[in-house]
């Protein structure tokens, strides 16, 4: 329901008219002024509310700021966010290089103090982390793969529609199969 502000009608001064007219003319500005911050604050509120964790993070790529995100296996990377996906984000991690992270297994994001907060309503990418992954299939990628408190370190061999099988680095024909699910995070050591 729309509400229309209405002021008294204005309080003619016999002597000089202007005035009058002039202090109501101030009154309606400061009642507008009040009506337009009120409109704000809801729309940032009803925003707030439908904010997603790929809609923060595609915020924060766009302002190109420095992040820091924890993940469930309590591992924290800090960099800048070099793409994002439907379900993933890519982080180039200062000190352990390109990171990609599930959405699923971030826990916090924070960033660099800006002038444009992070609201998280945006549109999301179609694409997709088995679509990435298969791409560093392609590129026989060396990842090191952490799931709860595990690693595994090898070539990306394979992925199926939930599984992923990496030969293992230092054992020949030696493969781990991982489900995609539970990963918390994958560094691609190279590509």
């Amino acid at each position: 329901m729309k509400t229309k502000l209405y002021r008294q009608p204005i309080d003619i001064n016999p002597d000089d008219p202007v005035v009058g007219l002039s202090s109501w003319l101030a009154a309606c500005r400061v009642d507008e002024a009040a009506a337009g911050r009120a409109r704000q604050r809801s729309l940032e509120h009803q925003a707030a509310q439908e904010a997603t964790i790929a809609g923060v993070v595609i915020d924060l790529a766009e302002q190109d700021l420095p992040v820091t995100l924890k993940t469930n296996a309590a591992q924290v990377f800090k960099g800048k966010i070099t793409a994002v996906g439907l379900n993933f984000v890519f982080v180039l991690d200062a000190e352990r290089g390109e990171v990609l992270i599930p959405t699923k297994a971030i826990t916090m994001i924070s960033a660099a103090p800006t002038s444009r907060p992070a609201i998280g309503v945006r549109p999301q990418s179609s694409v997709l982390l088995g679509d990435v992954l298969n791409e560093l299939v392609l590129d026989k990628a060396q990842v090191k793969v952490a799931v709860a408190d595990e690693c595994v370190t090898g070539t990306l061999h394979a992925v199926g529609t939930d599984v992923m099988a990496i030969a293992l680095s230092g054992a020949p024909r030696a493969l781990a199969h991982v489900a995609v699910a539970a990963i918390d995070h994958l560094l691609v050591l190279s590509r």
